[in-house]
């Protein structure tokens, strides 16, 4: 139980590319370097390009096309360090250190966000787009990403309904949705006790968190 932490990475690769991806990542040595330990990155199941077209639809549709069903309904590769969810625009990673709490802590954040940062690198990414998954009204974004949507319709939708996040990630985290241009810190990372967050508080009759206005 718990929130977790969503990256979301953009891409323009070909599905053929796409299916290849694995190859590209083990093939990367400062990727292969950062994680804590290297085993061969696989698909969950076995994919080919039709395959990623049914599966990529069956989220982007409105209506469900029983007759067009995929026959399993996850495109994911299983890495060292998590899982990447390949969807047509977009790359979702969830890291196996996943909880959003990870963020609070410099020793548990430093890992994932230098990943996460090399995969981008590896697809020639400038940025990568952080939520959460459930409780906070920001899962919002990654319900999105799961449908289909392109980063910057993702980014935008982000910074209309939640605001623009700050560059310094130390306060940007606590908005529950960042941007990370790859270019700050990590060193810089300062520990939080998850308090006092002056972005979001609880309302027990709503049993919702709400977002304060500034």
């Amino acid at each position: 139980m718990g929130v977790d932490l969503v990256g979301i990475i953009p891409h323009d690769l070909s599905k053929k590319e796409l299916l290849d991806l694995v190859q590209r990542l083990d093939q990367y040595t400062p990727l292969k370097d950062a994680a804590q330990s290297w085993k061969l990155p696989h698909w969950k199941v076995d994919l080919d390009q039709k395959a990623l077209e049914l599966i990529w639809r069956y989220y982007e549709s409105d209506e469900l096309d029983t007759e067009n069903m995929p026959d399993q309904l996850d495109a994911d590769i299983h890495c060292s360090f998590g899982m990447i969810s390949v969807f047509r625009h977009t790359l979702l990673v969830t890291n196996w250190d996943h909880k959003y709490g990870c963020l609070y802590n410099p020793q548990r954040a430093w890992p994932i966000l230098t990943v996460n940062r090399l995969l981008a690198q590896l697809l020639d990414q400038k940025e990568i787009l952080y939520c959460t998954d459930s409780a906070y009204p920001t899962s919002q974004i990654n319900d999105k990403a799961l449908s289909g949507w392109k980063y910057d319709d993702l980014k935008d939708f982000g910074m209309k309904e939640y605001g623009t996040p700050p560059s310094d990630l130390n306060q940007a985290r606590k908005m529950m949705f960042f941007l990370d241009d790859l270019s700050y810190d990590l060193n810089d990372l300062e520990e939080w006790d998850g308090e006092n967050n002056p972005y979001w508080f609880y309302d027990p009759k709503s049993r919702n968190y709400v977002q304060n206005k500034f």
